[in-house]
């Protein structure tokens, strides 16, 4: 989600102009495919209960610079020697600092997250637990650079963003001349909000030059007081001069109800060109499959103003062997329950 659309809600406390938000997930979870995770699923395995990451998000405001960070910590586990431990590792994942030019523009630098998709990183604000296949793989995360933005109208804000390459999710590769820009614009009018956002970049090495875009469009929209419903569509394309292109696309759909303490959704989304989403990111490989269905049904039930319990089902059919599973076979289901918890504040 546009990370600027989540400041105003996600702040509970403030201590002298400080204000601070956080939340911490934990969840177990049941995989069809066992000890093998599913492509683009949030990394859950089978009968596993883990602490899956927490997070801290600070904001000061100092007459006309503001300062924002996230701090992430994310249980990591590694082989050594052919044993498993389990580091604990702190991140800053994200530092912005904005200077006030003028009433409606900022200018800012610093470890920026992009404004690109629906989906916030502060999962609390999202309708189901696990993000989609397009969040996790067909735009990018982090990334140090300048930004700025400006506010046209009550109705309509743009932001212009030029980063050097991706941590993660990555534009690009390792040559430093390598830059990203990202153009988007976002509105919001009564129950309607609305965003569109591109991001290009070519990078040149000794032997070729490549040629990256992306985009992300999505609308949601509050109907019937208990209804919502989100629409997204996100691609991805790397060309070089001697190969082909490299397309991958998603478009989903979300509608979520409200009734009491439980908030239902149910999410569709189709994938076009997920054979190419490991040559573009190898943390989520379909192998040879081209097209990918994925269907998630949530509870999201409010325990407390602070903490939420989440029963999630999702399930994912490929037209190839896409899913490996423990035993070494490959299929094309794959499906996986969750039940999490996310306390926040």
């Amino acid at each position: 989600m546009l990370a600027g659309l989540i400041f105003s809600n996600a702040y509970a406390y403030e201590v002298e102009g400080l204000k601070v938000s956080g939340e911490a997930a934990f969840d177990y979870n049941l995989v069809s495919t066992g000890d093998e995770a599913i492509p683009a699923a949030g990394g859950g395995k089978d009968n596993q209960y883990r602490f899956n990451y927490a997070q801290l998000l600070l904001k000061k405001d100092v007459e006309k610079l503001s300062f924002f960070s996230r701090l992430f910590y994310l249980p990591t586990t590694y082989d050594t020697n052919g044993n498993q431990n389990t580091a604990n590792l702190g991140v800053l994942y994200q530092l912005e600092v904005f200077y006030k030019l003028s009433p409606k523009l900022d200018i800012g630098f610093g470890r920026f997250l992009t404004t690109m998709g629906y989906e916030s990183p502060f999962r609390t604000n999202n309708l189901t637990y696990n993000y989609t296949i397009s969040r996790q793989t067909l735009y990018p995360g982090y990334a140090d650079g300048l930004r700025a933005r400006y506010f046209a109208h009550k109705y309509l804000t743009v932001n212009l963003s030029s980063y050097n390459r991706f941590a993660n999710s990555s534009f690009g590769d390792d040559n430093s001349t390598s830059k990203a820009t990202e153009i988007s614009l976002t509105g919001t009018v009564q129950d309607f909000t609305w965003f569109a956002g591109y991001i290009t970049s070519r990078d040149t090495n000794a032997t070729e030059k490549v040629d990256n875009t992306g985009a992300s469009v999505w609308f949601s929209y509050k109907f019937w007081e208990n209804f919502n419903f989100v629409a997204t569509f996100e691609n991805r394309t790397s060309d070089t001069k001697d190969s082909a292109l490299l397309y991958t696309q998603s478009i989903s759909g979300t509608l979520g109800y409200t009734m009491g303490i439980h908030n239902f959704a149910a999410r569709y989304e189709h994938v076009t060109g997920a054979d190419n989403i490991n040559a573009i990111n190898g943390a989520a490989d379909f192998k040879t499959a081209n097209r990918v269905n994925s269907i998630t049904l949530t509870d999201k039930i409010a325990i407390d103003k602070n903490l939420n319990l989440y029963l999630e089902y999702r399930g994912n059919h490929a037209d190839d062997k896409a899913f490996v599973k423990d035993s070494g076979s490959t299929v094309s289901d794959a499906s996986m329950f969750t039940i999490g918890a996310i306390a926040h504040f």
